[in-house]
Parts: C-alpha cells; sequence; structure tokens
C-alpha cells in the first residue's frame, strides 16, 4: 500500500493506469433477475420499466450516506479520480439518476474524476440510455457479456443472447463510448477449449479497450452451489477440473496478450493506457468510500487503515439512512501484520509490479524478500517457480499466475 500524503488532490502517479487516489465506489444492487451463479449483493426487481421500481428514494439515499460519511470523516471535501458505479446492473437506472449521483459528488469537491465507470447489462441498455449516460459523464462502461456462446449464456441464467450483447457494444460505440470493458467467465460446466477459443476470438474482434476473465467459483448460498455443492477451489468438482481450468485460462492468456492485452492483473487485460484505475486504486492500497447495501469503504484515517462496511439489505439500509443518515454495519481496524499481508495480496495480483521493495520496505520498515521469505515460508514458492525475485522485488511467475490462488493464501 501507498503512503498516504494528499488523499484528495486526484493528481496523476507515476505509472500508467494509477493515480494517487482516492475513489467513490457506488453500489446498485438492482437487477431484473437472479443469476444462478451470483454472490453479490443483488436483488432482483420485477420490472423496472414500472412504477413498481422507484429509482428517487435509493438515490436520495446514496447522496445522503456521502454526506454524513464526509461529516464523520470531518471534511468538507472529496475529490475521487473514480467513480464506479458497480451492482446488480448499475444500467437499470436512468441516466437521470445518474446524473443527479454524478452531479452531487461535483458538489462536494469531485471535480477530478479521470474516470467514470458504469457497469451495464447488455438487455438493460438501449442507444438513448447509452447517449445518456454519457452526456451525464461516464466515459467508461464495463459490459456483463460473460459469454459469447448462447447455450453458456442459458447455462448462466443471464437473460441476454449474444446477439443481444454485440447489439449493446456497436450502440456504446455508435453514441460516443472510447472505453469500453466487457467481462467473460469460463470453466462453466461442460466447458470445451473450441468454445472458449471461440468467444475469446469474438471478444477481440470487437475490440474494447479492457477484458476482465473470471473462472467460475461456487460460492454458497447461490443457485448453482444447490447443483454443483461447495467449492474447494477454483472451481467445485463434478464442474471442470483443474487441468481444464489451466488450459483455459493458459489459452486466454497466450490468445489475449498475442492481439496486444497487458495481462496487467490476474483477471485483467488492457489496451496500453486503458487499465482500470478504479480497481488499481484498490490494488494500491488507496483510499475509497463504498456506497450503498453491502458497499465497503477503506479509510486512512487510522495508522495501517481502518476498513467498514454497510449492511446489506436493501430495505434496512434506505431505513437507516433516512433515520441515522448511516448504514455501517461495523468497521475493523488493521495492525502492522494485517496491512502487510493486505498489501501482499493485492501487490502480487498486479502482475508487472509485484510487491514493490521500496514502498514496501517505506511502509512496513523491511523488505518483502525478509519478510516472507527469509521470515516466512515463501521461498518455497522461489524454489518452485510460482514466484520470482526482480532486483528485491517479488513477482509472480507465469506458472504462480496460474496457481495464484495457491502462493496467496500460502504467504
Amino acid at each position: 500500500m501507498k503512503e498516504q500524503d494528499d488523499i484528495s488532490s486526484g493528481s496523476a502517479g507515476n505509472r500508467e493506469g494509477e493515480m494517487e487516489g482516492p475513489g467513490l465506489y457506488v453500489h446498485v444492487p438492482f437487477c431484473t433477475s437472479k443469476c444462478p451463479y451470483c454472490d453479490f449483493n443483488s436483488v432482483p426487481v420485477s420490472d423496472p420499466s414500472t412504477d413498481s421500481f422507484d429509482e428517487e428514494p435509493y438515490i436520495k439515499s446514496i447522496t445522503s450516506e456521502f454526506d454524513t460519511v464526509l461529516e464523520v470523516l470531518g471534511r468538507d471535501s472529496f475529490n475521487p479520480v473514480s467513480l464506479y458505479f458497480g451492482g446488480g446492473t448499475p444500467s437499470l437506472l436512468t441516466p437521470e439518476s445518474i446524473t443527479r449521483v454524478i452531479e452531487h459528488v461535483k458538489k462536494r469537491g469531485g471535480t477530478g474524476m479521470a474516470e467514470v465507470t458504469l457497469e451495464a447489462n447488455p438487455e438493460s441498455v438501449s442507444t438513448q440510455k447509452l447517449a445518456g449516460y454519457l452526456e451525464a459523464g461516464v466515459n467508461r462502461l464495463s459490459i456483463g457479456v460473460q459469454s459469447f456462446n448462447d447455450a453458456e449464456l442459458k447455462c448462466l441464467g443471464r437473460p441476454h443472447t449474444v446477439k443481444e450483447a454485440l447489439a449493446a457494444f456497436e450502440a456504446a460505440r455508435n453514441v460516443g463510448f472510447e472505453n469500453i470493458g466487457i467481462d467473460l467467465i469460463f470453466a462453466l460446466p461442460g466447458s470445451e477449449l473450441a468454445d472458449w477459443k471461440e468467444s475469446l476470438a469474438k471478444a477481440v474482434e470487437l475490440a474494447p479497450e479492457h477484458i476482465s476473465l473470471y473462472g467460475l467459483t461456487i460460492e454458497d448460498g447461490t443457485g448453482f452451489h444447490a447443483v454443483y455443492g461447495s467449492s474447494a477451489g477454483r472451481a467445485s468438482v463434478g464442474v471442470i477440473d483443474d487441468n481444464l481450468y489451466t488450459e483455459l485460462y493458459s489459452y486466454a492468456i497466450e490468445a489475449l496478450t498475442d492481439a496486444g492485452f497487458e495481462h496487467y492483473e490476474i483477471s485483467n487485460f488492457a489496451r496500453p493506457g486503458r487499465r482500470s484505475l478504479h480497481n488499481n486504486l484498490y490494488w494500491s492500497g488507496a483510499e475509497y468510500i463504498g456506497l450503498g447495501p453491502g458497499a465497503h469503504s477503506f479509510f486512512h484515517d487510522t495508522e495501517w487503515g481502518r476498513r467498514s462496511w454497510n449492511v446489506r439489505d436493501v430495505a434496512e439500509y434506505m431505513g437507516l439512512i433516512e433515520s441515522a443518515g448511516t448504514a455501517a454495519e461495523d468497521s475493523e481496524e488493521l495492525d502492522m501484520e494485517s496491512a502487510a499481508l493486505e498489501a501482499a495480496m493485492l501487490g502480487l495480483r498486479r502482475l508487472d509490479r509485484g510487491i514493490v521493495a521500496d514502498e514496501f520496505r517505506r511502509r512496513f520498515k523491511i523488505s518483502p524478500c525478509e519478510r516472507f521469505i527469509e521470515k516466512g515460508g515463501g521461498g518455497l514458492f522461489i524454489s518452485q517457480g510460482l514466484l520470482c525475485k526482480k532486483g528485491e522485488d517479488l513477482l509472480l511467475t507465469l506458472a504462480g499466475v496460474l496457481l495464484s490462488d495457491t502462493v496467496i493464501a500460502g504467504l
């Protein structure tokens, strides 16, 4: 984690795709349906086009919570470099609602937002809606494509088709979005390499600026959990074996890097200059405020940092905001050990940086090699070829990337 200098400056950092912070996250929990693999805090709404889906009270809760957080922190303003609308399905909200949030952030000092991202599902957008988001100030779109195979989309419970996904991407380009990311899920039940190759080829052909790849994990409480059982690792037994998972992931790395994408984080690939600023804030340990039910925040108001999180239930969240101004469920103050482990975990995810020795030593008074190799158990990962040294920095090797969960857990 970087040291806290001027966390409200919004000034640019020295490395491509990074900023000094802070960030702002707005959670939009509403969806048209609950996908069977989804473990995110989301709730279905029957028909977002009818009066049964009233956005106004929710937007009021978000802006009110933002004001209360600043008051509790003793700040008159907050100037994030990145604002991220995540979900759920933020594209169920009207452009007018998105405008209200963005304008409210600006009124509280948010004049330095270099990146404003909105997650969108293909079936919930139109040309008119996308144009409205762009006019509101959204300059980065993240489209939940998930697959370019209709059978896989049906398996995942997605309400859109491949045709609709392609149309949504084309519409976003046509209205003027110059920074578009797409999400893909792999390692599905019945996965075959040929299908995955086809999906990746279509993704590359679209020429997005960013691609995120997520291996399917079976989470407790999801629809898939009732069918496939609990997950002991990346994927549940009976869904896909580790060898095929590795083959699918390895092929994706090769195909996307050959196509000119930088594999800058375990799950993320970007065109040069198009890395996600918002995610980089998380990975660098920058401060961020999370608004909405279940949202998490990380503050630099203690020596090693403080984490807090909101209640998950939407109705409870809105009721608490109305009555008390805050919906925080609990908080946790990090100590030096937990902060060091978190810095290592986040650092290793950033593949071309790793755990940067100068930054780590400045913060924790010890180098990462001393902490995790000489005094920890990380030497085994060096000998196995999963970790490597670059000077005093520690980075995952390609083999380590394929077993990143094991390495990170081991540290």
